[in-house]
C-alpha cells in the first residue's frame, strides 16, 4: 500500500514533464524573467510566476487589482514585448515561454456608451457582450429589476423592468452565444409604454475593469408620450442703489439671452456707471443695455460715479442807471458742457431761473426796476447755484 501511494505521488509530480517534455518551475525558479503590467502570469500548477524556462506553458490573466486608464477598459487580450499574443477569444491567453526575458501587458481600449433605440416596434440588434452586461444591470442600478417569465415572454433570455412598476419593459435574447461577437436582440414590450423619458445606466458601478461600456441608454419615450418639461423662468430686478426712479423687473427663460433695458434711474450729481450683482460693486458687473444669460433670479444694483462739476460766474459791472444787467454762468460736468441744466441766479434778494444751452451757458436779465433800488457804493452779492454747487461773487454798485 505504501509503495502504491508513493507511485501515485511520483506520477503526479511527473505529469507536467509528460505534458510539456520538461519540468515546470515555480515562481522565481525559471531561467528567464516575466514582467507583468496590469496582468499576472501562471504556470501549469496555476501558480503565479515571475520567471520560467524555455518551452514552459504560461497562462495570462488581468490582475484583480489592475485599474485601467481613465476612459479605458481591459480587453482580456494581451501583448508580449509590445506584440499581441494570438488568442482564440478574450481571456483565453496561453503561450509557450521563449528563450529570453519578456514583458506582458494587458491591452486596453476606449469605453463606449451605446444607445439602444427602442422607440419602434421591431427588435433592435445588440451584441451578446452588451446583452450580457445588461443582464447584470440590477447590480449596477437597484431601480432595475429582473422579471419572471410568463406566457410568450419565455421567448426571451431575460426581461427587465426599468421603472419599478413590476411590469416587463424590454425583453433580451441571446443569439449564437458560442461566439462572443454575435448579435442578439432587445425588444420593447407593452410595459414600456408607461415610460416617458429615456433611461441611462452607468456600468461603472459594477467595478468591472473588463466591461467595455461606460453606460447604456435605453431610448424609451416616444414623441407622443413625452411631456414637455416646464420652462424655467427667472426674474431680473433693478435697484436704484441710492438713486431715484422706477424700473420694471424683467422675466427671461432659462438659457436664453436677454438685453437689459436702458437705465432709467437718476442720482443728483452722479452719473450712471453700469450694473452689478452686489450693491457695493464687488459682484458681477454689466454695462448699460448689456446682453446676458442668467440661471437664477438676479438683482442688479445701479452703480454711480460722482460727477465732477465746474460752475463759472462771469464778472459784471453794476450801474444803478442801467436799463438792464445780464448775468451769465457756464456749467460743465465731467469736463463737458452741460446742456439743459437748470441754474438759479440770486441778485441781492431777487431770484432768477435759467437753463443752460448746448454750450453749457445760462443767462438771466436783471431789469432796471431792480437796479434803481440799489445804493451807489454798496456791494451786491450775486450767487449762481446748480443742485448743491454754488458760486458767489460781490460787485460794487456804480452810478
Amino acid at each position: 500500500m505504501k509503495k502504491r501511494f508513493l507511485l501515485i505521488l511520483l506520477s503526479l509530480s511527473l505529469l507536467p514533464v509528460m505534458l510539456t517534455g520538461k519540468p515546470v518551475l515555480a515562481s522565481g525558479d525559471g531561467a528567464y524573467s516575466i514582467t507583468c503590467i496590469n496582468c499576472i502570469a501562471k504556470n501549469f500548477f496555476y501558480e503565479v510566476v515571475t520567471s520560467a524556462n524555455e518551452g514552459d506553458p504560461i497562462d495570462v490573466y488581468v490582475s484583480s487589482d489592475a485599474v485601467p486608464d481613465p476612459g479605458k477598459y481591459f480587453t482580456n487580450y494581451f501583448a508580449m514585448d509590445g506584440e499581441p499574443i494570438p488568442q482564440d477569444y478574450p481571456g483565453n491567453c496561453r503561450f509557450t515561454m521563449p528563450a529570453h526575458d519578456i514583458t506582458l501587458t494587458a491591452l486596453q481600449q476606449d469605453l463606449t456608451a451605446p444607445v439602444l433605440d427602442l422607440t419602434g416596434t421591431q427588435p433592435v440588434k445588440a451584441s451578446n457582450v452588451l446583452l450580457g452586461y445588461c443582464e447584470m444591470l440590477e447590480e449596477a442600478d437597484p431601480t432595475i429589476h429582473w422579471m419572471e417569465y410568463t406566457g410568450e415572454d419565455q421567448r426571451y433570455s431575460y426581461l427587465l423592468d426599468l421603472n419599478e412598476d413590476h411590469t416587463a419593459d424590454i425583453g433580451c435574447k441571446f443569439l449564437n452565444s458560442a461566439a462572443t461577437d454575435a448579435e442578439g436582440t432587445i425588444t420593447r414590450l407593452p410595459g414600456a409604454d408607461k415610460i416617458t423619458k429615456d433611461i441611462s445606466v452607468s456600468f461603472s458601478q459594477m467595478k468591472d475593469s473588463t466591461c467595455p461600456f461606460s453606460s447604456v441608454t435605453f431610448k424609451i419615450a416616444r414623441a407622443e408620450d413625452i411631456q414637455p418639461e416646464p420652462v424655467k423662468k427667472y426674474t431680473i430686478t433693478f435697484k436704484a442703489n441710492g438713486g431715484k426712479g422706477k424700473m420694471a423687473s424683467q422675466t427671461v427663460e432659462a438659457g436664453k439671452n436677454i438685453k437689459l433695458p436702458a437705465n432709467a434711474f437718476t442720482r443728483t450729481d452722479y452719473s450712471f456707471a453700469g450694473w452689478n450683482t452686489k450693491a457695493d460693486g464687488k459682484g458681477t458687473a454689466y454695462k448699460n443695455k448689456a446682453t446676458l444669460t442668467i440661471s437664477q433670479n438676479t438683482t442688479l444694483y445701479a452703480q454711480w460715479k460722482a460727477d465732477v462739476i465746474a460752475l463759472k460766474l462771469d464778472d459784471v459791472k453794476i450801474s444803478k442807471s442801467a436799463k438792464k444787467l445780464a448775468l451769465r454762468a457756464t456749467l460743465t460736468i465731467n469736463g463737458k458742457a452741460a446742456k439743459s441744466k437748470k441754474l438759479t441766479f440770486q441778485f441781492g434778494t431777487t431770484r432768477y431761473s435759467a437753463t443752460t444751452n448746448k454750450k453749457g451757458i445760462a443767462s438771466a436779465t436783471v431789469k432796471s426796476s431792480v437796479l434803481k433800488k440799489l445804493t451807489v457804493g454798496k456791494k451786491v452779492k450775486i450767487t449762481v447755484t446748480y443742485n448743491k454747487t454754488s458760486i458767489k461773487k460781490s460787485f460794487k454798485v456804480k452810478k
